[in-house]
């Protein structure tokens, strides 16, 4: 019997105008009241999250910026499972200036992004204030702000052409040693090599008390890999990447069609 279950959130959870359809919400419910556990786990910070943790109001966990932090709502409490070199953030710092007209350049702590000044005529805001819509904090300078403060990982938000150059610097200088995912077409982010989403699964496994067997996870893209990889049963949403498709042990419908409902019924509700 299953006893947990992982959602992403963008792409997978949350149809394309970032809501949760009624048919989703009532069939996580009814998987709650049979004694199953619904985390969510998301590469969004708690504060981008809060309005759906509200929403799913059974839901008792949530991993965000893509495992970095853990929050136990009962409790209200935070765990910082890891934490974003400084390092990276000084040299995403360097490069993302050159290109400040076209990108945005956030840093998130346990619960919020933070942004520099000059990023706020950014053509990308559009693409931000579209998806997320939450307000930013504005500082002069990351680097500055995050020196004595703990990092949870960084976003680039762009054009994926620019990111891409982006993407493409940052391995020039740090190699291996960095690991950068997309966690959307338009949102590269920044996390220790350690870090995954599957770190903290872990973490609420361990004080739940639940096995891997006894895990379901759900996802739509490269930065859910791990996280499915965690789980006994691992779900791709019709409309996910096709490396996550490739590692999936089922593809269930697309966001779009309560593909998240559809593959509770499925394999929970039985």
């Amino acid at each position: 019997m299953y006893k947990l279950v992982s959602l992403d959130m963008d792409n997978t959870t949350l149809d394309h105008n970032h809501m949760i359809s009624k048919k989703t919400k009532e069939t996580l419910e009814k998987a709650h009241k049979k004694g199953v556990k619904i985390i969510m786990n998301t590469g969004r910070t708690h504060n981008e999250s809060e309005k759906y943790l509200e929403y799913l109001d059974f839901i008792d966990y949530s991993v965000t910026s893509n495992g970095s932090v853990v929050y136990e709502k009962n409790r209200d409490r935070f765990y910082r499972v890891n934490e974003l070199k400084t390092e990276y953030i000084k040299q995403a710092q360097k490069i993302c200036r050159k290109y400040k007209e076209k990108i945005i350049f956030l840093v998130a702590d346990e619960t919020r992004c933070y942004i520099e000044k000059i990023y706020t005529s950014s053509k990308a805001m559009d693409i931000y204030n579209e998806i997320i819509g939450i307000e930013l904090m504005e500082v002069e300078d990351l680097v500055d702000f995050f020196e004595s403060r703990f990092a949870g990982k960084s976003v680039i938000m762009g054009e994926r052409k620019i990111l891409e150059t982006v993407k493409s610097e940052l391995e020039d200088i740090f190699g291996e040693d960095i690991q950068l995912r997309y966690s959307l077409e338009y949102a590269l982010e920044i996390l220790n090599p350690e870090m995954d989403k599957s770190e903290g699964l872990k973490l609420i496994m361990k004080l739940c008390g639940i096995k891997k067997e006894e895990v379901i996870a759900i996802g739509d893209g490269e930065n859910d890999i791990g996280m499915l990889k965690q789980a006994a049963l691992g779900i791709a949403v019709a409309n996910a990447c096709e490396p996550l498709k490739k590692i999936a042990d089922y593809v269930t419908l697309s966001n779009i069609e309560d593909g998240v409902a559809h593959a509770i019924e499925k394999f929970v509700l039985i």
